[in-house]
């Protein structure tokens, strides 16, 4: 079983929203959530409850079941993280959704660490990348140095 998230919440819309607003909603929560349009710092599991809950919240078969679960959650007085999603098809769904999310975002973190003309990357991205050119850059010297080390024991004899 999933736990419940409340959709409507995480877009910070109304249960009875349109889809454009739905919309609206979701782009103005994905610019908070973009390291190249934001310098908050919001994790990626975030990021993913906004993807999915815009999924769901857009497909009308999926909102009406989601609606159905929203409803028995409003009505049974539990916090979220104690109320579980019985419908196995919105279960489905959300955990289908919830995958592609999380591929979307590693997409958009190949693309930042690939994108070295256009200088678009900020905050944690740029540093992060940073950090691992440090790296690879020390790694190769320390690779140079050994096979000089090697190459000077090869030359004086140093190995048999």
């Amino acid at each position: 079983m999933q736990v419940f998230k409340d959709f409507y919440r995480i877009l910070q819309v109304k249960p009875d929203a349109s889809f454009n607003d739905i919309k609206q909603a979701f782009v103005a929560t994905k610019s908070l959530y973009h390291p190249d349009s934001s310098s908050s710092k919001i994790s990626k599991a975030d990021m993913v409850d906004a993807i999915v809950a815009h999924g769901i919240l857009t497909s009308i078969s999926m909102r009406r079941l989601y609606d159905v679960e929203y409803k028995k959650y409003l009505n049974s007085g539990c916090s979220a993280d104690n109320f579980y999603i019985n419908t196995a098809s919105l279960h489905n769904k959300i955990i289908e959704v919830r995958k592609k999310a999380h591929f979307k975002i590693m997409g958009i973190v190949l693309q930042i660490a690939g994108d070295e003309t256009k200088g678009m990357t900020t905050g944690a991205f740029a540093a992060a990348k940073d950090e691992i050119r440090s790296g690879v850059k020390m790694y190769v010297v320390w690779l140079i140095i050994v096979g000089i080390i090697l190459l000077i024991a090869l030359i004086t004899g140093g190995i048999s």
